[in-house]
Formats: structure tokens, sequence, C-alpha cells
């Protein structure tokens, strides 16, 4: 009877020399690279720095810290519903944004701190908070605006030194925002 090995060295066109061939070891060189290039890139996120750094709630946020920056949101179309773009101030601090409009004190007494979000609420109000981290931001939020019916804001995009650019959804309309620090002379 023969062994595997006899079996399978008679199979193959080349014979188990012990070394590695040339292609062999190009393809192990490629996969090394390519686990080098995935765990520094990972470490360059972050992902490998021991102690996650600890996001700060909407709660414990000191506003004192946050700077008044121009946004320019751009919305597409809902339904019958043309599309729009309006102006609005988001407030930024070293890693967080947020927007605050309306009622938005009220929506947080009336859903136990955004935690039960009801279809509906008889007051207008906007609120969005997010987190930056490395660069990128996610934004989440909740509305309403012309009806009652509370819809959610969901956005993510990027932080490039004096510059926040972000897309998604803002109900059922896929928005962008853009926003730069505000001129604060322009205020006097």
């Amino acid at each position: 009877m023969k062994r595997f090995d006899d079996i399978f060295n008679a199979a193959s066109p080349r014979r188990a020399s012990g070394f590695i061939d040339g292609s062999m070891a190009v393809a192990i060189f490629a996969v090394l690279l390519v686990v080098f290039l995935v765990v520094s890139t990972l470490y360059g996120y972050g992902v490998f720095d021991g102690e996650e750094q600890k996001k700060v709630s909407y709660f414990d946020l000191d506003k004192s810290t946050l700077t008044r920056w121009d946004a320019q949101m751009s919305c597409g179309p809902a339904g019958t519903s043309p599309e729009f773009e309006v102006s609005r101030s988001l407030w930024v601090g070293e890693d967080v944004v947020l927007l605050e409009r309306g009622s938005y004190k009220r929506f947080f007494d009336e859903t136990n701190n955004a935690i039960e979000i009801p279809g509906e609420l008889p007051f207008r109000f906007e609120w969005w908070f997010g987190h930056i981290e490395n660069g990128m931001i996610e934004v989440s939020g909740w509305y309403n605006e012309g009806n009652d019916v509370v819809k959610k804001v969901s956005f993510s995009g990027r932080r490039i030194e004096d510059q926040v650019s972000f897309v998604g959804r803002r109900g059922p309309r896929r928005c962008e925002v853009k926003a730069v620090p505000a001129d604060e002379s322009a205020d006097e």
C-alpha cells in the first residue's frame, strides 16, 4: 500500500526538496505584507492603543468648550417635496459635534433623555450629537418639522483641520452637511 506522501509527490510535478521555491516565497511575502499593512492601519486608528478613549456623553458635555461653526445643509427631495438648502449653527469641540434647535430641552423631558422615542411629539425641535475620533465623525439624533412625526438623523463623515463634512439621512432625505468655524467678527 502506498503512503499518502508517495501518492502526493508522484502526482506533483515538483518533488519536495526541503526548500521553498520562488513562487512560494513570493506568496508568503505577499501574505506577510498584507498582515503588516492591516496591523499598522489598525494601530494608526488606535485599535491597539490599549485603553480605549472614553467618549463623552451629551449629558456630561461641558458646552463652554465648544465653538460655533457655520454649517450649510443640502438635502435631496422626499416624495413630492423638493430638495432644499438651509444654514445651521453647529457646536464643535475637540471630539464632539452638536446641533440644538427649537424645543430640544423639552424633547429630553418628554423622551426620558432620548431613551424612549415616541412616534410623534407636538412641538418642533432638532437635536444631533456625534463624536469625532481620528478625524472620523458619527452623528445621530432626532427632529420633527412640518408635522408631529419624529424622524431620525444619522450622518457620518470627516473632520479635516477647520472643515467638517458629513452625509447621511435626515428623516427620509439624503443630506450633506459642510461646516467651518464661524466668523466671530461678523457677530460683533
